[in-house]
């Protein structure tokens, strides 16, 4: 619980703070929120794609580096919901919308899985119902993302860094459906 939590504090310390210096150095006005909001976004979904290929990279590559990262996945887990919390509160300072319904379910998925990664949490609601709510977030996450790529595409169809993020995707999507169809 205790490095859980360490990885959570030191992660939030980092990204608050690199955006807060930011912000104190070039100015809180629309365009540099703008800008922290998106590099938050796009460091977000690299923390998840890793968080998301874990398991079927170790099922794959029977390699040092994949059963570090599957061992160390709970962490990077930890540290991409203190990321998504750092997105959050931009969003709240960026967006005019009182209420999104989608980026809700997402964000109470997020933090459900946050707060069951800690060892007592996740014993209360055992095994069975942690998988469930941990894939059922992972996917949810997923879903998001999708489509918040793919509204970014509709605007500016060849936007180098969302074909990017877009590639990595449907790589990781792919990474899955690979070690899915390799042990059923």
């Amino acid at each position: 619980m205790r490095r859980s939590l360490a990885v959570f504090g030191l992660t939030l310390l980092l990204s608050g703070g690199a955006v807060l210096i930011y912000l104190n150095n070039a100015g809180s006005g629309e365009n540099q929120l703008n800008l922290m909001l998106r590099l938050s976004a796009w460091g977000a979904l690299l923390i998840y794609l890793i968080v998301f290929v874990a398991r079927p990279l170790k099922q794959l590559i029977k390699a040092p580096f994949s059963r570090r990262l599957l061992q160390n996945r709970r962490y990077v887990g930890v540290a991409l919901a203190a990321v998504m919390t750092v997105h959050l509160v931009l969003l709240l300072q960026v967006n005019e919308q009182a209420f999104n319904f989608g980026g809700a379910i997402v964000y109470a998925l997020l933090f459900l899985m946050l707060l069951t990664s800690f060892d007592g949490a996740a014993a209360k609601i055992g095994p069975r119902n942690w998988r469930w709510l941990h894939k059922a977030g992972l996917y949810g996450l997923g879903i998001g993302y999708l489509g918040a790529i793919g509204r970014e595409l509709l605007d500016a169809p060849l936007d180098p860094v969302y074909l990017a993020l877009t590639v990595f995707m449907f790589a990781a999507i792919t990474i899955r459906a690979m070690a899915y169809w390799k042990y059923r």
